[in-house]
C-alpha cells in the first residue's frame, strides 16, 4: 500500500498555510495612509 502524503506534499501544504497567514495579518495591518481633507 501506499502512503497517505507523501513527502511531496508537504511543501505544498506548508506554502498554502504560509500563504494564508501572510494574507490575513497583510489583511489586519493598518494601511498607513489617510484620506485627504476635503
Amino acid at each position: 500500500t501506499r502512503a497517505l502524503h507523501t513527502t511531496s506534499d508537504f511543501p505544498i501544504i506548508l506554502g498554502n498555510t504560509v500563504g494564508r497567514v501572510l494574507r490575513d495579518a497583510y489583511q489586519a495591518a493598518p494601511s498607513g495612509t489617510r484620506r485627504p481633507a476635503p
